[in-house]
């Protein structure tokens, strides 16, 4: 039930800020964890300190915060991390089979075949797609936001949340209000670039990375390899 998990969780995160103690380190936050059951859906809320989340797909029904394992109940579906104050990060890695990351609106979610991650309120989000078609979307927000694309890392960056995603096989970034910037970067190999008035897409060992819709949009060619370029006008 809802008060057992509350219940089981409050006790171990003060068992390991007592643990801390007794061995002479300060605990990582103040205050208890708070996990309540939806359904199969489970809110996991942080407490009003800098708090570390990390969750891995190769042990879906497990997750650390501030380096306390917690174990959820077999049949959850979705896990909601939710920060509180403070600077908040979170760690994720994908499955080894095909991926989907959306970010909309300061709220991450990744989808694999075993759980659904959800973040919100976390201001450090930092994702491992691993092995798979991994396909991630960059929604844009009322504010401005700021993307940066490469074969290596796809980063988004807007009011209150810093994405840093790796191991994808498609990006899709698209613009929203606000002015909104996009800077593609080569890689060591041959890559092509193509721009056009609604969107503008890189090739890049065997990648696809495009963004639509941009205010701004720079390519940077400054890794070697042989890149090639084509800008396209619009009708007007």
């Amino acid at each position: 039930t809802s008060e057992h998990a509350e219940s089981s969780v409050n006790f171990l995160a003060d068992r390991q800020q007592q643990v801390d103690i007794e061995l002479g380190i300060n605990p990582p936050s103040q205050g208890d964890y708070s996990l309540v059951y939806d359904g199969t859906t489970l809110y996991v809320d942080a407490t009003d300190g800098q708090n570390q989340f990390a969750w891995s797909a190769d042990s879906p029904l497990e997750f650390q915060i501030d380096g306390v394992q917690f174990n959820v109940n077999e049949g959850t579906e979705k896990i909601h991390l939710r920060g509180a104050g403070g600077e908040d990060s979170v760690q994720l890695y994908g499955s080894s089979v095909d991926d989907i990351l959306h970010s909309t609106n300061g709220s991450v979610v990744l989808t694999t075949p075993g759980m659904k991650l959800v973040t919100s309120e976390i201001e450090l989000v930092d994702v491992r797609m691993e092995s798979g078609n991994d396909l991630v979307y960059l929604n844009g927000t009322e504010v401005d936001d700021s993307v940066t694309l490469s074969a290596a890392v796809a980063n988004f960056v807007t009011s209150g949340l810093t994405l840093t995603v790796n191991g994808f096989e498609r990006v899709v970034a698209r613009e929203s209000a606000g002015h909104d910037s996009v800077v593609f970067v080569d890689s060591a190999g041959d890559d092509r670039f193509y721009s056009y008035a609604s969107h503008s897409l890189m090739v890049t060992g065997g990648l696809v990375l495009r963004a639509d819709r941009f205010d701004s949009v720079s390519g940077r060619s400054e890794n070697g390899g042989w890149d090639t370029a084509a800008l396209h006008d619009s009708a007007g």
